[in-house]
This record gives structure tokens, C-alpha cells and sequence, in this order.
């Protein structure tokens, strides 16, 4: 990621005590804690922006404030405006009829496509007696407006996974992705697919500068977005403010810090954040974060892809927090 510097905290009544240093500890204390390890309860971050306290009744990104046009409805026609989302692909789509029969509101196929055995057999399988209702015959050029290598089928789904902030705060052990700005559909698509494997909770992107769940997206995920919820939130800041009152740690990937990845010892509860593509992390998001983690390289003039240093991060935490729970 192109990165910068971890930023020394100077705020009245916040700023976090030392690290330990190596002579006093073989491998560093979590981040921002004290030489004993115990986390600073001055430990609050940004002051002014308010409290996002909710009830959680309701989905996060709505308790977030994110507009509707945020999940992917700006400028829809065609099938795109008769579904909440559409997956395109062969994995992606019989993924998400297995998963979440009950969502599916159409099956797009191309006359190739609906009579292959295979087609009939599993679709069938998933899909029971709805089979016959919601397979619709469309032709090439349907499908190739969503996406160009969509294998002569879709899937239109009328909801997607969701999550409440109750349940985010009440977890004792969990991973988050926030993305900061990411715009590439492919790079949110691995994400996905690496967050499903991996054991993500969640992910977290802004309303604005981001990609949204795109019939592309879908196909690279490859079933990730039928298992790990996006949260779309108008203040990424907001977002990680509240999460660390819960208990979250927020650690970002960061190329030009002096902390490794593999130095830290990582709490249960983590967000991790990943900036752009082009720019990496936005200032004030690097700010907030608690600690700034780089990924080691050979070659340090260049940096991960996003999908790469979100899987490299997420294969970490999943290996120590099993060496954890075996202890």
C-alpha cells in the first residue's frame, strides 16, 4: 500500500503510553499498550465528531446514515433496477442460490446455459420447486451488459447479508475490513473472497469514493458476497470511533511504518484498515488508527495489492487467534 509514517498522537488527554522497548520484551506489546501490556483508558481518538451510539435494531450501514443511492442504486436500468444486487458467473451464482434460496428472485441464463445437464441439476437442487418460476431465458447481449465474461448466467437477488452494530459490539472475538476509498471492482471482489475464507466478520466501506456491490464484484468474489456483509457508512472515522469503544483495535496497513506484521501480537478484536489503490489511506484515517503495520518485503520500493495485503493481514490474525484459542 502506498503509505505514510505513523503519526505521533499529541491530543490533550489521549495520547497512549510508551511501547515496550525490544531490551525490555522479546516481541512488542499489543498496539498501544503500556511496557505491562495493559491497554490506556485515555485511549479516546478525534474529539468533536460525536457519538454514533445505536440501538441496533436495524442493519449497520443504516445506522451508519448511508443513503440508499450508497448500496447501488445510482443511475440502475435494465435488470440492474429490478434487483437490490445481481451475481454474474457460474461460481458466484450457484453460490448464492445454495446459500440464500429464499433471496433469489430471478436466474438469467442463455439458451446454451439452460439446457446443460449440470445447469439443470444444481440449480434444481438449490432451488426445489421455485426451479421452474424464477429461471428466465434472456439473450447473450441481456447478460453481457452487466458484465462481459458472465458465462451465460446471473442471478438477481432482492437482499444481501447484513449485520447490526449490536452484534459488531457484542462479538468477544472478531476481524473486520474497513476499505478506505477503494474503487477497483476486481480489488473488492478478491477482498471478498479472501474475507469469506479467511473468517472476516465483515467489511466497511464509505458511501463516497468506493465501489459498490457490482454484478463484477460478484463474479470475482466467487460466493463471498453471499457470506461476508458490506457495511456502507458515511464517516469511515465515525465508524472506527465507535468500534474502539467497543474493544476493537484498529490497525492499519501501512507500507512506510517501522512496525512488522509479524512483530505484533494481535488482539481479538481488530479492524483492519486498507487504503486506496492510488493513494493508500486518507490522513485523517491513518490518524485514528491505533497502530500503523507494514507488511515486510524484499523489495520495499513497491507495494502489495490491496486484495493481496488484506489476505496477507487476515491469514496472520486467523493463524494467531487459532495459536490463541489452543493455548
Amino acid at each position: 500500500m502506498n503509505g505514510r509514517a505513523k503519526r505521533n498522537r499529541s491530543e490533550k488527554n489521549t495520547q497512549r503510553p510508551e511501547r515496550a522497548s525490544k531490551k525490555d520484551s522479546l516481541r512488542p506489546a499489543k498496539p498501544g499498550r503500556g511496557a505491562n501490556g495493559k491497554r490506556s483508558h485515555a485511549a479516546g481518538f478525534a474529539q468533536g465528531q460525536g457519538s454514533l451510539k445505536s440501538p441496533g435494531r436495524g442493519p449497520a450501514s443504516k445506522e451508519f446514515g448511508a443513503k440508499e443511492s450508497s448500496r447501488g442504486s445510482r443511475g440502475r436500468s435494465g435488470l440492474l433496477a429490478q434487483h437490490d444486487r445481481i451475481a454474474v458467473g457460474w461460481h458466484a451464482s450457484l453460490e448464492a442460490v445454495k446459500a440464500h434460496p429464499d433471496w433469489v428472485q430471478a436466474v438469467y441464463v442463455t439458451g446454451a446455459q439452460f439446457h446443460e445437464p449440470q445447469f439443470v441439476r444444481a440449480f434444481k437442487d438449490a432451488l426445489g420447486v421455485r426451479f421452474g418460476e424464477v429461471v428466465k431465458q434472456v439473450q447473450e447481449t441481456v447478460l453481457s451488459q452487466l458484465a462481459s465474461r458472465h458465462q451465460n448466467i446471473a442471478v438477481g437477488l432482492g437482499r444481501r447479508p447484513e449485520i447490526s452494530m449490536t452484534e459488531l459490539e457484542g462479538f468477544e472475538s472478531a476481524v473486520l475490513l474497513a476499505l478506505d476509498e477503494i474503487e477497483d471492482p476486481q480489488n473488492l471482489g478478491a477482498i471478498l473472497r479472501t474475507a469469506w475464507l479467511l473468517g472476516a466478520t465483515a467489511l466497511i466501506i464509505p458511501s463516497h469514493r468506493s465501489v459498490e456491490l457490482t454484478p463484477v464484484v460478484h463474479k470475482v468474489a466467487s460466493g463471498g458476497t453471499e457470506h461476508v456483509p458490506v457495511i456502507t457508512v458515511q464517516s469511515l472515522l465515525a465508524f472506527v470511533q465507535q468500534m474502539r469503544e467497543a474493544g476493537y483495535w484498529i490497525l492499519g496497513l501501512e507500507g512506510d511504518s517501522k512496525t512488522e506484521l509479524w512483530q505484533m501480537d494481535l488482539p481479538r478484536k481488530v479492524i483492519w484498515v486498507v487504503g486506496s489503490e492510488s493513494s493508500g489511506m486518507r490522513k485523517p484515517v491513518a490518524k485514528a488508527c491505533d497502530e500503523l503495520v507494514k507488511i515486510p518485503q524484499k523489495v520495499g520500493h513497491h507495494s502489495l495489492n490491496a486484495s493481496v495485503a488484506c489476505a496477507v493481514a487476515l491469514a496472520e490474525t486467523q493463524r494467531q487467534h487459532r495459536v490463541k484459542l489452543s493455548i
